[in-house]
């Protein structure tokens, strides 16, 4: 071997044609199952190698996976690279990790007899590139969800240290330590709302805040219903940091009651590929002391807003079923008949067809639709909101289009400008619900967003309105007694589930078919509310977009089975092996017939509970069979019926109802100031004033 010079700070190899990089993590990255390997790391070596200059090349590696460093060191000799420069993929230096990395590395070198100059980048824990990249991303991320400092708890999760009787434990604690102090002066977090968690250990500024995820219930006793998780000591995520971050999740979620929420790993991230570019050119740039501090990011990505929603030029059009609550304020609807909207109903595919149709229309700027079992809302901006005719004539092409020849008992209702604005926010809070409270239409309202942007048909002014509903919706549950009436529609009903068929879930197996909102909602219920560790769930999807994510914190350390189609004979097995089956799909076609059913089991042995959320029915040809109950979703509408009128018999329900108005009156008459203007134009037929 030529040379090895463990931390060679500020040099350049002299050769750069025969230059190269090796990132290495500790473990093997995975993807939809233990045994995928991810492409995580390969799309990092290949980000990477896009801002290099040119003659470098990349490789990655995995001590506990594959490729192996040694198969990679074997790849880098035959590429004749003289010059070498090691990344363990752990900013902050432990025997248990980045020592791991480079004892494989020199034991592989050795093996090998690879003739090599070496510079390792073995500590970059105060980076400046990385640093802001961790802050930025967890800036985003918070924005998005709409995570408030005020409202939320930031907990680090780090890797244990590993035992040591040389120091090495304390000198990486308080790099661990010191990291997450940079990435939250550069976030602009309250340095009093944060902690980090070292495996089975809580650190925190305040040694009487709590310390164990146990005692994450002094945190929602202290009113926090939030918690952003992130992983500080893998920027790229591996398959056992994945295990480890959604155990986490699961302790605080059952023991804290707080909804968790995990910043996704930094993965391909451009700020932080090029602080990896920086690293590799120039080692690390320590965060100085002194310097200039630049404007935290919470801060400005908050100001200026992001864009005007312009409520002046917004239309709603939309169709819904009755809630059960007169409004004191904002617009008075007109209810449309069960089966008159069940005729509307849009799967899917007609959905994506519908906004493909209005992204050719010219007189709209923006649109979206809110498209549930309990309503049906279009929601656009027009290009001249001057154009009062072209207006009408707009309506009345949407409302063809969408609903075509409106069926008797179809009440649709128009409104327009901050008369729509007002709607919007009071439905985001669960006062348009056949449930007071509904906490899972503010997702709903999510997912509507992310379909119409995969076409193209939303930007920044549909962006900046369904984060504004998204905000409004979690401050007057904070900030009004109307919180104490919230929850969530599959929690609803599945509670009236469990009053009525007096089972026990958690002793049971527990199979959630689809990759919806509401698959996500009923697996939170099940985990949070009912008990049942995830090791008793099957999670089965076909999907693979920005859900997912989402999904696979909420299942945690359960099992995940993604099919191409739910008639799979695996899928058939899984429901074979439960006690309950709950569909969350979306979809006109059943996917269920008897003839599956029969034969599987003695279900007079061993009872099988149908849950379907699926308004179009998940099932086809059932004949009733001995040990089978079905609950399709108009009994589920029937049980959250009951759960709603027991809400609404609870003392201070009414005072909590008012109170909840009031505030939303609020920042209705805020937003028509900011505009100028009354209310927001004339009213459709179809539609009734405030």
């Amino acid at each position: 071997m030529r040379s090895f010079s463990p931390e060679r700070h500020g040099t350049q190899p002299s050769d750069p044609h025969r230059s190269g990089v090796l990132l290495v993590s500790l473990g093997a990255v995975r993807d939809d199952g233990p045994s995928q390997q991810s492409s995580s790391m390969p799309d990092l070596a290949r980000a990477l190698l896009a801002v290099l200059p040119q003659g470098w090349q990349v490789f990655s590696a995995a001590v506990l996976g594959q490729p192996s460093v040694l198969t990679v060191l074997k790849e880098i000799e035959s590429a004749g690279i003289d010059d070498l420069t090691v990344v363990p993929l752990h900013p902050q230096f432990s025997l248990g990790t980045s020592g791991v990395v480079l004892r494989e590395l020199y034991r592989s070198l050795y093996q090998t007899g690879l003739s090599v100059s070496l510079t390792t980048r073995a500590s970059w824990h105060d980076d400046v590139g990385y640093v802001n990249a961790q802050a930025r991303m967890l800036a985003e991320f918070a924005t998005s969800q709409l995570l408030l400092p005020n409202d939320a708890y930031l907990v680090f999760w780090a890797h244990s240290p590993a035992s040591s009787n040389n120091g090495a434990t304390d000198t990486y604690t308080k790099q661990v330590k010191q990291t997450a102090d940079l990435v939250v002066d550069r976030l602009g977090w309250p340095t009093d709302r944060y902690a980090v968690y070292f495996g089975s250990r809580l650190h925190t500024e305040d040694a009487e805040q709590p310390g164990t995820p146990q005692e994450f219930e002094q945190l929602f006793a202290a009113g926090i219903r939030q918690v952003l998780l992130c992983n500080i000591t893998s920027p790229v995520e591996y398959g056992d940091v994945s295990e480890h971050v959604s155990a986490l999740h699961g302790e605080i979620s059952c023991e804290s009651r707080c909804q968790v929420f995990v910043c996704p790993a930094l993965n391909r991230y451009g700020p932080f590929v090029a602080a990896l570019k920086n690293l590799v050119l120039q080692g690390a740039r320590p965060v100085m002391s002194g310097q200039v501090v630049p404007k935290p990011l919470l801060q400005a990505l908050a100001e200026p807003e992001m864009v005007d929603a312009d409520p002046k030029s917004l239309v709603m059009i939309g169709a819904s079923l009755s809630n059960g609550l007169v409004p004191r304020f904002g617009p008075r609807l007109r209810y449309s008949e069960a089966a008159a909207f069940a005729s509307v109903r849009k799967s899917r595919k007609e959905l994506f067809e519908f906004l493909e149709w209005v992204k050719e229309d010219k007189a709209v700027a923006e649109a979206f639709v809110w498209d549930t079992c309990q309503r049906i809302e279009f929601y656009g901006w027009m290009q001249d909101p001057s154009d009062i005719a072209g207006r009408e004539c707009l309506i009345a092409r949407i409302r063809h289009r969408l609903y075509g020849t409106e069926p008797d008992n179809l009440k649709v209702n128009v409104l327009s400008g901050t008369d729509a604005w007002h709607h919007l926010m009071r439905t985001a809070s669960g006062l348009n619900s056949a449930l007071p409270g509904d906490t899972d239409v503010a997702e709903q309202l999510r997912t509507a967003l992310r379909i119409a942007q995969r076409t193209n048909t939303a930007g920044a002014m549909a962006s900046c309105l369904v984060n504004k509903a998204v905000e409004v919706s979690q401050r007057v549950r904070n900030e009004t007694a109307w919180g104490r009436f919230s929850s969530g529609y599959c929690f609803a009903a599945m509670s009236r589930l469990h009053e009525l068929g007096g089972l026990r879930f958690d002793e049971c197996r527990h199979v959630v078919i689809g990759g919806s909102t509401t698959s996500r909602s009923v697996v939170a219920a099940l985990a949070e509310h009912f008990g049942v560790p995830r090791r008793q769930m099957t999670l089965v999807y076909r999907c693979n977009h920005g859900q997912m994510k989402l999904l696979r914190a909420a299942i945690g350390s359960g099992k995940r089975l993604r099919v191409n189609s739910y008639s799979e004979a695996v899928v058939v097995q899984e429901i074979a092996d439960a006690d309950f089956v709950y569909f969350g799909i979306d979809h006109p076609e059943p996917v269920l017939g008897a003839g599956v059913l029969c034969g599987l089991r003695d279900y007079a042995v061993r009872p099988l509970q149908i849950v379907d959320f699926n308004s179009f029915g998940s099932l086809s040809n059932l004949e009733p069979i001995d040990g089978v109950s079905v609950w399709t979703a108009g009994h589920l509408d029937q049980a959250v019926t009951a759960h709603a009128e027991i809400l609404r018999a609870r003392s201070r329900f009414t005072e909590a109802l008012d109170q909840a108005e009031e505030w939303i009156l609020t920042q209705v008459s805020a937003a028509r100031s900011a505009h100028g203007g009354p209310r927001g134009g004339e009213v459709s037929a179809g539609s009734a004033a405030i």
